[in-house]
């Protein structure tokens, strides 16, 4: 091959260069390398196959580092995940703890609902019992509720006998009241309003308009040596719709007489406050019985 040089030509070029021991050494060395004749030798393939080893070995070196850097970067994201789920377990286990507490909580409240529950069926006993008792209460009360409808039938009938005697003494003691004022009032008017010589009775006087009117009390007398016509109504109880009544009364009597001098008296026995404001502006006297019984003697 004319690109390899042979020994001779090797000693030749160094001997220029080294001293002869020092040429006859490396001589020998590139003989060893590459044989005597030029050829290449058994160190020298011995050495190729050394470099395509060790380039084999470098680049199964590279990919090693290659994925040594990929292992390494896995491991780093597995301990960024280990990271992750210790977090994750801190979480759970925290949850767990709220579940526990929670779980505890529960079992105070069942506990609670248990004791409520006892309590209520309790009451549910005791309203069985006290229902039991107002079943027979109201027996009883049905029992007495028939006993009263028989009492109340029994005083329903005393109150109508009642009512029946009540009325009749009302009307009994209407006349009395009629009396007695017929009595009294002649010397009460006379000492307290001049007129003189009254004497009352009852008197049925005919209107204007043809009707027939009952006066409880009239009399005629003088008031100031001059004739006059007192007209008297009479009521126990007086109220001002009834004043208001027997005032129109006594006027549609006075229109009828057609005399100068009428005066005209209500006489009452218990008067409202209603009926004096309804005679306030009315022309007529209003007296309480009790001022001439008082004043009669």
């Amino acid at each position: 091959m004319s690109g390899i040089m042979n020994r001779s030509q090797i000693e030749a070029t160094l001997s220029g260069v080294f001293a002869t021991e020092q040429v006859d050494a490396l001589a020998q060395v590139f003989g060893r390398i590459v044989g005597d004749d030029g050829e290449r030798g058994t160190m020298g393939s011995d050495l190729r196959s050394l470099t395509r080893s060790t380039n084999r070995i470098a680049d199964l070196q590279g990919r090693t580092e290659l994925r040594m850097e990929e292992l390494a970067t896995a491991q780093g994201r597995t301990e960024l995940r280990m990271e992750e789920l210790a977090t994750a377990q801190g979480r759970t286990e925290l949850r767990m703890e709220r579940l526990a507490d929670a779980l505890d909580r529960t079992d105070m409240h069942v506990e609670q609902l248990a004791a409520a529950q006892g309590r209520t069926d309790m009451h549910v006993e005791q309203l069985a019992a006290a229902q039991g008792r107002t079943e027979v209460a109201v027996k009883d009360l049905a029992v007495l509720t028939g006993e009263l409808q028989v009492a109340q039938r029994n005083t329903d009938i005393s109150l109508g006998r009642l009512s029946q005697q009540v009325g009749s003494l009302s009307n009994d003691f209407g006349l009395n009241l009629e009396d007695f004022s017929g009595a009294l009032l002649p010397s009460w008017l006379d000492r307290h309003h001049g007129l003189t010589g009254l004497v009352f009775e009852r008197c049925y006087t005919v209107l204007l308009d043809g009707a027939v009117e009952e006066i409880d009390l009239m009399a005629t007398g003088e008031l100031a040596g001059l004739p006059v016509t007192v007209l008297a109504e009479v009521k126990a109880r007086l109220g001002g719709s009834e004043a208001r009544r027997m005032a129109d009364k006594l006027d549609r009597v006075a229109d009828a007489l057609q005399e100068s001098a009428v005066v005209k008296v209500i006489v009452g026995m218990a008067i409202h406050p209603s009926a004096q404001e309804a005679l306030r502006e009315r022309d007529i006297l209003l007296i309480p019985y009790t001022w001439i019984n008082r004043d009669r003697g």
